[in-house]
C-alpha cells in the first residue's frame, strides 16, 4: 500500500506538478482514510470503478497522442524492434535471466495467484457478492480488464521508448529515475495540449487512491472478524463499526510512515515482488495444503511456511542489497544517446555500443553469462519474478515434508470430506484407493443438513422446499397461538 503510493505519487507526480513528494502522499492518504473509513466497502468499490475508467482513459490518451506525435504506430514498432524491445520469444531457462518467456508465463502465474487467492482485499470482494457464480463472473470480467490494462501499459512503454530511442533521458541525467519517463513524456509531447497533462495527473492519482483505499478497507475487516469478535463476541455492531473506522485510520497513518522507509530502498519493483512473495505466498500455500492434501497437518504447514518465509527473505533482501551495490549482473538492454544535444565527449562516454539503428536483441544480451560467479551470487542473482514461485512451491513442499514427519510421530485425525475440494478428493481416491484415502479423509462424518438433503432428494422433495414448508408451518402455528409438536 505505501509502496504503490510512493511509486506513483512521488517519482512521477512530483515531476509533473512540482509538489513535494511526501506532501502529495499525505494528501492521498488523508482522502483515502476519509472515504474508506466512512463509506466502507461500498464506497471503495464504487470509487475503484470510477478510478479504473479514468486510469484507462488517461493511458489511451497518452498512447494515441504520443504515437501521433512520433509518426504513427508503424514507427513505434519499427523502433522497438530495432532496439530489441519486441523479442518476447526468449526461451532461456537460466533463472537468473530477468525477463524470458518462462518468467512471463510460469513466474507470472505464481505472482498473480497469491494476489487473487491469498489477499484479504480480494477475498473480501468475493464475499461481497451473493453467490459463487457471481464471484466467478466478477473474476472473468477482472481478467478482461487486467488484460486490457497490462496491454495498454506495455504499448505506452513502447511509445515512450520510440520517442527517446536515440536519446535516453536517464543516461544524460534528464530524469533522476526511470520511473519519471512517463511524466517527462507527457510534458514533452502533451504539454502544449490543454487539459491533457492534468488528465495524466488524474490517472496517477486514481492509481494511488485505488491501491490505498482497498488495503485500508480490508485491514479493519480482517482484524474485526478474526480478532476482536473472537475475543469479544458480545460486542455491539455500533462499537464494532467505530473500532473498524479507528483501525482504518490507524493503518493509514502507519502506512504513510512506511513511505519514508521505502524512499530509501531505490528500485521498488523487485521490492514489490519480494513483499508479494514473502507475505502472500505462504498464505496461498497454506490454503493449497488444506484444499489439496488431506495428510497435511496444521503444525507441519506452519513450519513449512516459516521456512519458506525465511528462504524468500534471504534471497530477496540479499538481491536488493547486492543490486544496490551494483554487484549483480547487468542485464539491461543497450540505450542510445547519439541523438542527444550534448557535447561529443559526454556522448562518446555514455553512448551505447549499438548505435545508428543497429538491431539488438534480448537473447544476445548475454555478456554477463561469460563471467564466473559463486553459488551464493547465482542464488541472489535469480530473477525477482521467481520469488513468489519459490515461496509458494517451497512452502507446499516443506509443509508436506514436515507434516509427514509429524504424522510418523502422531497421526493427525482424518479431515472431513466437506472441507476439501471435491475433484481433489476424487483424484486421491483414484490414485490411492478409497480404503487408503479413508485413513486421511472422513467420508462418514456428515452434518445433519447433508443427511436431510439426501433424505429429501430420495423422497423427491427439494431440500429448499422442505425448509420453506417447515418455516411456513411454524409461522402459521405462531399466528394461531399454538406450538408445533416436534
Amino acid at each position: 500500500m505505501p509502496m504503490k503510493c510512493y511509486e506513483l505519487m512521488t517519482v512521477r507526480f512530483n515531476l509533473v506538478t512540482g509538489i513535494n513528494k511526501f506532501a502529495s502522499c499525505a494528501a492521498i492518504f488523508i482522502v483515502c482514510i476519509a472515504y474508506s473509513s466512512i463509506g466502507g466497502l461500498k464506497a471503495v468499490l464504487w470509487s475503484d470503478a470510477m478510478q479504473a475508467i479514468i486510469m484507462i482513459g488517461s493511458v489511451i490518451v497518452v498512447i494515441a497522442v504520443g504515437a501521433n506525435e512520433i509518426g504513427g504506430f508503424g514507427v513505434v514498432f519499427d523502433r522497438a524492434k530495432a532496439g530489441g524491445r519486441l523479442d518476447v520469444w526468449n526461451f532461456d531457462i537460466d533463472p537468473r535471466t530477468r525477463h524470458t518467456f518462462w518468467t512471463g508465463i510460469i513466474a507470472a502465474y505464481f505472482s498473480w495467484i497469491p494476489l487473487f487467492a491469498g489477499a484479504q482485499a480480494q477475498i473480501q470482494r468475493y464475499l461481497a457478492v451473493p453467490t459463487v457464480e457471481k464471484a466467478k463472473q466478477c473474476l472473468f470480467f477482472n481478467l478482461l480488464g487486467l488484460l486490457a490494462v497490462v496491454s495498454l501499459c506495455c504499448l505506452a512503454g513502447l511509445v515512450i521508448y520510440a520517442k527517446y530511442y536515440d536519446c535516453d533521458p536517464a543516461s544524460v541525467n534528464g530524469v533522476t529515475s526511470t520511473d519519471q519517463l512517463l511524466p517527462l513524456f507527457v510534458m514533452d509531447v502533451m504539454g502544449t495540449y490543454t487539459c491533457l497533462p492534468g488528465l495524466m495527473v488524474a490517472g496517477l492519482t486514481c492509481g494511488s487512491l485505488s491501491s490505498v483505499s482497498s488495503a485500508l478497507n480490508a485491514l479493519p475487516a480482517i482484524i474485526c472478524e478474526d480478532y476482536i469478535k473472537t475475543y469479544k463476541p458480545d460486542i455491539s455492531d455500533v462499537k464494532l463499526g467505530y473500532l473498524a473506522k479507528l483501525i482504518s485510520a490507524g493503518g493509514g497513518v502507519i502506512s504513510f510512515a512506511l513511505i519514508f522507509v521505502i524512499a530509501l530502498i531505490g528500485n521498488v519493483l523487485p521490492f514489490a515482488s519480494l513483499l508479494h512473495g514473502t507475505f502472500l505466498g505462504p498464505v496461498c500455500a497454506l490454503f493449497s495444503l488444506g484444499m489439496f492434501f488431506p495428510f497435511a497437518n496444521s503444525l507441519g504447514s506452519i513450519l513449512g511456511a516459516i521456512c519458506s518465509l525465511a528462504l524468500t527473505l534471504f534471497i530477496g533482501i540479499g538481491s536488493i542489497v547486492e543490486g544496490n551495490a551494483e554487484k549483480l549482473s547487468n542485464q539491461k538492454l543497450d540505450l542510445r544517446t547519439d541523438g542527444c544535444y550534448i557535447n561529443e565527449t559526454i556522448n562518446s562516454t555514455i553512448a551505447s555500443p549499438y548505435l545508428h539503428n543497429s538491431e539488438t536483441s534480448l537473447r544476445f544480451n548475454t555478456d554477463w553469462k561469460e563471467i564466473e560467479y559463486d553459488a551464493l551470487h547465482n542464488l541472489l542473482g535469480m530473477s525477482y519474478l521467481w520469488l513468489p514461485a519459490i515461496t509458494v512451491v517451497s512452502a507446499i513442499v516443506l509443509g508436506l515434508v514436515f507434516s509427514m514427519l509429524l504424522n510418523m510421530w502422531k497421526k493427525s485425525p482424518p479431515v472431513k470430506a466437506k472441507f476439501m475440494t471435491p475433484i481433489i478428493v476424487s483424484m486421491w481416491v483414484k490414485i490411492l484407493g478409497e480404503k487408503k484415502v479413508s485413513e486421511w479423509i472422513d467420508f462418514h462424518d456428515e452434518d445433519e443438513r447433508e443427511k436431510d438433503r439426501k433424505i429429501s432428494i430420495a423422497n423427491g422433495i427439494s431440500y429448499g422446499a422442505t425448509l420453506s414448508e417447515a418455516k411456513t408451518e411454524n409461522e402459521t402455528c405462531k399466528q394461531n397461538g399454538t406450538k408445533k409438536l416436534e
